[in-house]
C-alpha cells in the first residue's frame, strides 16, 4: 500500500474511527475519543483483550504478546499508531 495515497489515508480514519467506536461500545460511553486516556474511561485488561480479538478478526492481523498488556499504551490513539507501524 502506498502510504501517502489517498487510500492509505481513508484507511487510517477508518481505522481510527473502527477502535474508537469498539472501545465506546465495550464501555457504554459514546463520549470516548481518539485522545481519550485509557484509564480515564475505565479501559481494565479484559476490555482491552475483549477490543483486542475484534480488532484482529476484523483486520486479519495477530497482537503479539507483548502488546496484549494494556498498560503499554496511553490512549486510544497510542494503539492505533501502534497498530499502524507494526501490523501494516
Amino acid at each position: 500500500m502506498d502510504y501517502e495515497s489517498n487510500e492509505y489515508t481513508e484507511w487510517i480514519c477508518t481505522l481510527n474511527e473502527d477502535i474508537v467506536s469498539l472501545f465506546a461500545q465495550q464501555l457504554g460511553d459514546d463520549t470516548i475519543t481518539i485522545d481519550s486516556l485509557f484509564l480515564d474511561v475505565g479501559v481494565d485488561s479484559l476490555d482491552f483483550i475483549s477490543i483486542v480479538v475484534k480488532i484482529e478478526n476484523k483486520y486479519n492481523i495477530e497482537f503479539a504478546d507483548d502488546d496484549l498488556n494494556y498498560l503499554k499504551f496511553t490512549t486510544i490513539k497510542d494503539l492505533t499508531t501502534h497498530i499502524q507501524s507494526s501490523y501494516c
